[in-house]
């Protein structure tokens, strides 16, 4: 059973790393192209 735990514990660990990796992109890509960035 810990095993599991453990297996599901480092998949939403990648997938929330995902998530921080691409949400600034998406964030990037929903700004309206009037406001610039930085």
């Amino acid at each position: 059973m810990s095993a599991a735990i453990r297996a599901k514990a480092s998949h939403n660990l990648r997938v929330s790393e995902g998530v921080d990796i691409y949400a600034p992109r998406v964030k990037w890509v929903e700004l309206p192209p009037e406001k610039p960035l930085g």
